[in-house]
């Protein structure tokens, strides 16, 4: 199958929708929920709360998990090797053979070094917070490189 640019780059717009629906819907409930506490079936008022603090790095790992399957499905199009295991040497190969900018590559460093603070809590204290939009526009710069391919 061949790499389609254009398709990975709406992906990863479609997650940033969601997210804004998501993120409307749990202002809705928790709206509601304050003058009908019944219609909280299962959950309460703190889960409802940290599901809102929760919700835009949730999405932000969805949309790195998009950006990494687009740099496979890449790879196993334009390269006769085995795809890197390690998100960052896969990144670093796709790169390299698409000569993408240090600048865009580091910049998608950044989303993946915040993306494994969010998932597994292993990275430095010193981790830059990265808002879903900034996240979505530095990877769909790399992968605009991809295109020109």
């Amino acid at each position: 199958m061949p790499f389609d640019y254009l398709n990975w780059t709406r992906q990863l717009k479609a997650v940033e929708r969601e997210f804004v629906a998501i993120r409307l819907s749990s202002e809705l409930l928790w709206e509601k929920a304050k003058l009908d506490p019944t219609i909280l079936r299962g959950v309460a008022f703190p889960d409802i709360a940290r599901a809102r603090e929760n919700l835009e790095g949730t999405f932000l790992i969805r949309m790195f998990a998009e950006f990494e399957a687009a740099l496979r499905q890449y790879w196993r199009t334009y390269r006769p090797t085995d795809v890197p295991f390690r998100v960052r040497d896969l990144i670093e190969g796709v790169a390299a053979s698409a000569h993408i900018d240090y600048d865009l590559s580091t910049e998608a460093h950044n989303v993946r070094r915040y993306r494994n603070f969010l998932a597994h809590h292993h990275e430095p204290d010193t981790i830059v917070q990265i808002p879903l939009t900034a996240a979505r526009h530095s990877l769909n710069r790399f992968l605009s490189y991809l295109y020109r391919r």
